[in-house]
């Protein structure tokens, strides 16, 4: 150990005796399960600069929970003392006087039954923005070098007081109605070392995540406290800032060089370049899945005193076994084929330094090493190093240390990863260091991945309400190595749309693996309005020698054709363009009504075209209209024609069709359709005009010999009744003649009479047609 060269200058030099005593500090939450808590706090008391008086470990502290969202007071907590010890140095041997720090921490427990486990309702602490739980404590130590901490004429209330305000922000308990559990970053180390002009400093400032959460580290500027009491009521967000002493702030702490940083994964540096106590704080943000969910702020203190003693860094260099000597500084490559033995895995690195020629110690000095990774997270220092791991270089000597990769397998998929061998002294308050990076290639064993026996990728359709279908997913390893096997359905539960797999969702099996996925589409027990489509991924990896990751996965994509979501049918019609509805009036024994109906549907599924009358059958009634049914497009005439072998009506009636072009109906009975309104307004045949004979001459010359209701065609020049044809409205029943003075000389019932006017004399004659809806009356004359 190196000896201190002078005498350690007194933080009385740095801050008045009337100093407080707050160090920093932080809150804790542990989750127990079941909604149930604890909940510690933490603070770091100054035991060289502090006041006794302001170290009551018997004293209750109270603290209080607001919501996030609105700054509303949930409840209060009370704290009671649980346990202290002082906080060590990394090297003992180093410790001054003036830095001496103790690590008090508090419990949170229930005012009735004292226990240490807090229920937080879920029906309160629900709240998606969260939480947030604070105490607020002045004073900091007085005399602070980088921010105002110091009584005005003695007044420990003056306004340049500066006090602390523990922070923590949780989530909520309770997240889509299942509990959220969730642990805050616990066990931060405190500084336990001080920094010296000049030398560099580092510490691990990281904290652990029981949630494996990703934790994000930053400076902030300290929070002060609302007022400066000892104990300033509990107020919430937001909370005043310290005041920072001219020529420091955020980015210009400690005035180092380089000054005060931190890294995301918590590790402190500064190089100083003055004395004094100096105050900071640190950000601590909690993320999950990419999202952040809390924050815990640490402030702490930093000593920098002038003891340090001159010293020199030690120096590593490395040597490959086929290099001729040590040329390797900062950087060295290795690499190693399987076919290489473990034993034969190594390199070498040489550690010297200067101190070991300086008679002030000795000439001697104490050196050792540690290997980090770099890039991943593991403890390889029993992996790769020699089992002595220290040594005291005397004069000029050095000392020399094999490092061996005792594992055949590599730290990464790859083959390719990096670590740092780090050689460090003795130096105070904290070891000198080098580091070499060595950059590794390990190429891992032989090993055959999984394979699929089937397609590593399934994408299908199936009907919604159709037949059970099964998909087999077979896996095999040629090495007969253990596989691991798992189905990951993305965002949807297999049971909740009639899927199931055959054994668990995860798994191990030696050798061979042989699953089923199933899916019963059942529509009238699952409902796929809102999800049509489901992606699942299965993923194999066997477990080889080395454990790597060497995953083979198959895509599953699978759709249900879900009629509730398909596009309608289009209806349309030759005479109307995008009518909905038609409204037309027809004779009896006139022109047919005839209309060409189509359906169209964009969705190019099979569609049925059809239509029938409302109230009636309209087949009943002579329509015409056989529909159709075929994909994507359809059509159909509509024929109507009205005769008394049609339909039996009256006059005026009125006849409505629904004519449809509808999707064909599935399992599921969903169908949309467009439908075309036909309205008929049936009315009486026009009246037949005919023009009688008025005159026949029987004279025997056989021409216009007789009188009846007949003319010549003009195309056959043959005769033809020229009668109203007989109807459903009304047929011919009779025609009787009367001569001048009323008597009847002729009668006839078929329509087809023929009066020759036999004996009767020459004059003017009266006939009467009688049908049975309407008579007609005229003249005729007898002629010879």
């Amino acid at each position: 150990m190196k000896r201190l060269l002078f005498v350690f200058l007194f933080l009385m030099m740095l801050a008045p005796a009337w100093g407080s005593h707050i160090v920093g500090g932080e809150f804790e939450m542990l989750s127990l399960g079941n909604f149930r808590y604890r909940f510690h706090l933490i603070i770091y008391f100054d035991e060289f600069n502090g006041d006794p008086n302001n170290k009551p470990q018997d004293q209750l502290i109270t603290v209080r929970i607001f919501r996030y969202s609105d700054n509303q007071p949930m409840r209060d907590l009370v704290f009671h003392f649980l346990e202290e010890n002082l906080v060590s140095y990394t090297q003992n041997e180093c410790a001054i006087g003036e830095l001496e720090t103790s690590r008090m921490v508090y419990v949170a427990k229930e005012n009735v039954t004292l226990s240490t486990s807090i229920v937080l309702s879920q029906e309160v602490y629900d709240n998606p923005q969260g939480y947030y739980i604070v105490w607020e404590r002045c004073c900091r130590n007085y005399g602070i070098t980088n921010i105002l901490s110091q009584p005005a004429d003695g007044n420990p209330n003056s306004p340049v007081t500066a006090g602390q305000t523990f922070y923590l922000h949780f989530p909520p308990v309770l997240k889509n109605g299942i509990e959220f559990i969730n642990n805050s970053p616990r066990l931060f180390p405190p500084l336990s070392d001080y920094g010296c002009p000049g030398k560099p400093y580092y510490a691990d400032f990281a904290g652990i995540d029981d949630d494996d959460d990703s934790l994000v580290y930053t400076l902030v500027t300290p929070y002060n406290t609302h007022s400066t009491v000892p104990y300033p009521p509990l107020a919430p967000r937001p909370f005043p800032f310290i005041t920072w002493q001219t020529g420091f702030s955020i980015d210009n702490i400690l005035k180092g060089n380089p000054d005060l940083k931190i890294s995301s994964d918590g590790l402190l540096t500064v190089t100083p370049t003055m004395t004094g106590l100096f105050v900071f704080a640190v950000s601590c943000k909690e993320f999950r899945e990419g999202v952040q969910i809390g924050e815990v702020r640490r402030d702490f203190q930093m000593l920098v005193v002038n003891t340090c003693p001159e010293s020199f860094p030690p120096v590593i260099n490395g040597k490959r076994p086929v290099d001729i000597d040590f040329g390797s500084t900062g950087k060295l490559s290795v690499s190693y084929e399987n076919t290489i033995n473990v034993e034969n895995r190594c390199f070498e690195v040489k550690i010297s330094d200067l101190d070991a020629l300086t008679p002030d110690d000795n000439n001697r000095e104490n050196i050792g090493i540690r290997a980090i990774p770099i890039g991943f997270k593991k403890d390889i220092n029993n992996d790769v190093l020699p089992t002595i791991t220290s040594a005291i270089i005397v004069n000029e000597e050095s000392a020399i240390f094999e490092i061996c990769f005792r594992n055949e397998c590599p730290y990464s998929e790859s083959g390719f990863f990096e670590i740092g061998i780090i050689a460090y002294d003795n130096a105070c308050a904290l070891p000198q260091s080098d580091t070499l990076i060595v950059s590794v290639y390990i190429e891992p064993p032989p090993n055959q991945t999984p394979s699929f026996g089937n397609a590593t990728e399934i994408i299908e359709t199936v009907e919604e309400g159709g037949a059970i279908q099964s998909w087999p997913l077979q896996v095999t390893d040629a090495d007969g190595d253990v596989i691991q096997y798992s189905l990951l359905p993305i965002d949807f539960v297999l049971e909740d749309f009639g899927m199931s797999f055959s054994g668990s969702l995860a798994g191990i099996e030696s050798g061979l693996i042989n699953k089923t996925l199933t899916w019963n589409p059942k529509c009238d027990v699952f409902d796929f309005t809102n999800k049509t489509n489901f992606e699942l991924y299965f993923i194999v990896d066997d477990n080889d020698n080395c454990l790597l990751k060497q995953a083979d996965t198959a895509y599953i994509n699978l759709s249900i054709t879900d009629f509730s979501q398909i596009s309608p049918p289009v209806i349309g019609n030759s005479l109307v363009e995008n009518a909905d509805t038609l409204e037309f009036d027809l004779k009896m024994y006139g022109d047919p009504l005839i209309i060409d109906v189509v359906g169209n549907d964009s969705d190019n599924t099979f569609i049925l075209l059809r239509g029938d009358g409302l109230g009636f059958n309209a087949s009943n009634y002579g329509v015409l209209f056989s529909g159709d049914f075929d994909q994507g497009s359809v059509s159909s005439q509509f024929k109507w024609e009205l005769t008394c072998d049609t339909v039996d009506i009256t006059f005026n009636d009125t006849f409505e069709f629904r004519l449809m072009v509808v999707d064909s109906l599935n399992k599921c009975g969903f169908y949309k359709a467009d439908t075309l309104h036909l309205i008929v307004n049936v009315e009486p045949p026009e009246e037949q005009a005919f023009v009688p004979p008025n005159v026949f001459t029987p004279n025997g010359d056989n021409k216009n010999a007789f009188f009846a209701m007949v003319d010549y065609n003009d195309t056959s020049g043959e005769l033809v009744n020229i009668l109203p044809d007989d109807n459903c409205f009304g047929e011919f029943l009779t025609i009787r003649i009367y001569d001048r003075w009323g008597k009847q000389v002729f009668e006839s019932f078929n329509r087809d009479f023929r009066w020759y006017g036999e004996g009767m004399p020459v004059g003017v004659y009266y006939y009467y047609l009688k049908y049975s809806n309407r008579d007609y009356k005229g003249i005729v004359s007898l002629r010879l």
